[in-house]
């Protein structure tokens, strides 16, 4: 299992505890504070457990206060006297969120080297369907909050993605070690490029033009 590779940065056996949020989510199992993790046969610290956060309504409420805003402002400041301008401020926000979310997630996973294979842990998995580019690289990790190593991030989502760049190497050496092949690519023009061949290769079987 590539449990060794969370624990070896300090997290605890990160397929453990999936293990336990999983019983604790399908079985009504005990509270998972009360569930034992261990690493390598030690418990493990309460700080390196997988906690379930339960958030308060009001405070997803205030994170999309934002949202609202952008939402509202353009229709209350312009829409009387430039509904143009109005539509425009409506529209745009929108449309570059989707953009930049689309980009950002969907390129590292909508690929035809990442789709579902047989894995030997969940972990393993979660490494095999995610796809990383610009590996190593500060000023790209920065500017996507780690989703460039799109794996390391699903593996170890405890880990703060400035570590990435420079723990990469020896997460990489780990996989290898256990058998699991991790997917990379040059950079983000070229992990977007295989996102759409991928998507227009889907679309052309279906629409029955052949691979």
């Amino acid at each position: 299992k590539l449990a060794a590779a969370p624990a070896f940065y300090g997290v605890g056996c990160f397929c453990d505890c999936c293990i336990v949020y999983n019983r604790r989510r399908f079985q009504n199992a005990e509270p998972l504070e009360a569930q034992p993790t261990t690493v390598h046969g030690t418990a493990a610290s309460a700080g390196s457990r997988a906690v379930v956060m339960q958030v308060p309504k009001w405070v997803l409420l205030l994170s999309m206060l934002p949202s609202f805003f952008v939402l509202l402002y353009p229709l209350a400041a312009f829409l009387l006297t430039d509904p143009v301008r109005a539509l425009f401020l409506e529209v745009w926000p929108w449309i570059g969120m989707s953009l930049i979310w689309t980009t950002m997630t969907q390129t590292s996973h909508v690929q035809e080297s990442c789709q579902p294979v047989e894995a030997p842990c969940w972990t393993a998995n979660q490494v095999q369907t995610s796809l990383d580019y610009s590996i190593g690289d500060p000023v790209a990790t920065a500017l996507t909050g780690g989703l460039n190593a799109q794996s390391l991030h699903h593996a170890m989502p405890t880990i703060c993605c400035a570590h990435f760049p420079d723990i990469y190497d020896e997460y990489s050496r780990i996989c290898a070690e256990h058998g699991v092949q991790v997917r990379t690519s040059r950079n983000l023009a070229t992990a977007l490029a295989e996102c759409l061949n991928y998507v227009f290769k889907i679309n052309r079987q279906y629409s029955g033009e052949g691979a």
